[in-house]
């Protein structure tokens, strides 16, 4: 037993001090800007911003190029459709901000 008292004392005592920051990772400093590093920030940025587009801006494009179309065919009157979206999961199709 005597033998089992003194590792634990060993394992406890030689333990490194914990580091002040999350020590996994090196610094932000010695950070290498190598091409690989570059191409997944601008994947990253990139991935983002399409589906901030789709999620908040499709619609009203598509629904501006509707616009657009619609009008070359109507010859009295105006027609304006603000957003158009499909759900192909519940089988509708909705325009807002449909003017006549």
């Amino acid at each position: 037993m005597d033998s089992y008292s003194s590792l634990m004392e060993l394992s406890i005592t030689s333990q490194a001090p914990p580091s002040p920051w999350n020590g996994t990772f090196p610094p932000l400093e010695n950070l290498a800007m190598d091409s690989d590093f570059v191409w997944l920030l601008c994947a990253l940025f990139m991935s983002i911003s399409w589906v901030v587009y789709v999620t908040y801006y499709n619609s009203r494009v598509i629904g501006f190029i509707i616009t657009k179309m619609l009008n070359r065919f109507v010859k009295k009157g105006y027609v304006k459709i603000g957003s158009f979206s499909i759900s192909v999961l519940s089988g509708k199709i909705m325009f807002r901000m449909l003017l006549l």
